[in-house]
């Protein structure tokens, strides 16, 4: 019972800190932000159909530009007047004064890019509520654009990536191993991860993962269930249903390498953490419906319900199309090289295991790191029509697919082949690199 009020108490915290930094960037003016988002204007329009498309050779990616017009629209319609109804409604295409009619938004395809010009000329439109989520983004957000415009904003996020993942690798060097390195690698290029910068959508995942995995590493404090449980709730705040899996599996696969306790408490540890980030997840998302229907009476856990059993899809979807649509994204070569890594290592790996008396430990932990390897797909068959129709942004996912099954083949090699270790952090260089090419390529 302890337990229990010990994590009522730190949603409390969180929630409270939460609700409050939007409070505080919802009370100023959006006159501090028009001419940033004005400047920001020319770059937004050239992709006047939703999406920016970046062609590297043969491989296409897909940037959401229509979310980044949301999320710059959202940031303008604030209306500090009322900061706290302006907060929990997050409305677009508003203009206080001139909008008289207002929907919610079911994720239709809204035009969003060219909405934002007219908004920002103070036009007449239909105002648009996006209350289901919490839009976290805006604590950062709109103090941002207070001094710089979306291209800076990005070139900023771009150089944030590469600090954070410089001290990520240096940290997993220290505190995990050098031959690591490259796996980690592998999966945020394989993902194309280190291009979300140019979409402030993609980038919030990514910096979740990022910043998460540094604490993660850092201090000899371990980290626990409510380490986790917070986690979660962050990443329902901040997150717009992009990587959710990633996100709770990236630090999970950390306490997997970094732990050497019992394997029954290492496994019972792995599932407890899972459970409680998706208690704070969803608790964080609820909260934030009841919240909005307790004051106002929005209709807004009647319209995240139906959306629930729309985003799942169970009724005219299979299972199998939006895993397929996924790894598409991925990439004809690494979709095909990471499904035979896979199915190589588990063969192997059961090999081994079945000439063994007794199930060794390292490969007790290489089974479990398969197993986390296979968390996206999972997720890919509960939220089915989400998966399917986003795959352009939800593949980003199976970064932690492409980490996971390296990491096995790392274990194998250095087993089969003790009196070579020393060569397989470069044939994995070597190999990975390749690979990638060919992505490109092919």
């Amino acid at each position: 019972m302890k337990k229990i009020f010990k994590y009522i108490k730190v949603f409390i915290w969180v929630f409270g800190i939460c609700l409050l930094s939007m409070y505080v960037v919802c009370s100023f003016s959006s006159k501090y932000i028009k001419t940033s988002l004005q400047e920001s204007l020319e770059c937004i329009e050239k992709n006047l159909n939703d999406k920016e498309v970046i062609v590297l050779f043969h491989k296409k990616i897909m940037l959401d530009t229509c979310a980044d017009a949301m999320m710059l629209n959202t940031a303008y319609c604030i209306e500090s007047d009322y900061p706290f109804y302006s907060l929990l409604f997050a409305r677009s295409n508003y203009v206080a004064g001139v909008s008289t009619e207002t929907v919610q938004n079911n994720d239709q395809n809204y035009p969003q890019i060219m909405d934002l010009r007219k908004v920002l000329q103070g036009e007449k439109l239909v105002a648009i509520e996006y209350a289901r989520y919490w839009h976290g983004y805006l604590v950062y957000l709109r103090p941002l654009l207070c001094f710089f415009n979306y291209m800076e904003i990005k070139e900023l996020t771009g150089i944030l990536h590469l600090l954070l993942l410089g001290i990520l690798l240096y940290q997993i060097k220290k505190k995990i191993g050098m031959k690591y390195l490259v796996a980690v690698l592998f999966g945020i290029i394989a993902v194309d991860g280190y291009l979300a910068f140019l979409c402030l959508e993609a980038s919030i995942g990514i910096n979740i993962i990022l910043i998460e995995s540094i604490l993660f590493l850092s201090g000899k404090k371990k980290k626990g269930g409510r380490y986790f449980f917070i986690i979660g709730m962050l990443t329902a705040f901040f997150d717009l249903l992009t990587l959710p899996v990633a996100i709770c599996m990236f630090p999970l696969l950390l306490y997997v390498l970094t732990e050497k306790e019992d394997f029954k408490e290492l496994l019972y540890s792995c599932i407890k953490y899972i459970v409680l980030f998706g208690i704070g997840y969803l608790s964080m998302w609820v909260s934030k419906w009841i919240l909005v229907d307790a004051i106002y009476d929005g209709g807004i856990v009647k319209n995240a319900i139906s959306q629930i059993f729309y985003r799942t899809g169970t009724y005219n979807i299979d299972m199998i199309s939006p895993i397929s649509f996924n790894f598409r994204s991925l990439g004809n070569v690494v979709s095909l090289f990471v499904v035979l890594l896979y199915m190589i290592s588990t063969i192997v790996l059961i090999v081994i295991s079945l000439k063994e008396k007794k199930l060794s430990l390292e490969n007790k932990k290489n089974f479990l790191v398969l197993a986390l390897g296979l968390a996206p797909m999972v997720w890919f068959g509960i939220m089915r029509e989400h998966s399917l129709t986003h795959a352009y942004f939800t593949y980003r996912n199976l970064m932690i697919t492409c980490i996971c099954v390296q990491v096995v083949c790392i274990h194998l090699l250095e087993r089969l082949f003790p009196k070579n270790r020393k060569y397989i952090f470069t044939i994995f260089i070597l190999l990975d690199s390749m690979i990638v090419m060919l992505n490109y390529l092919f």
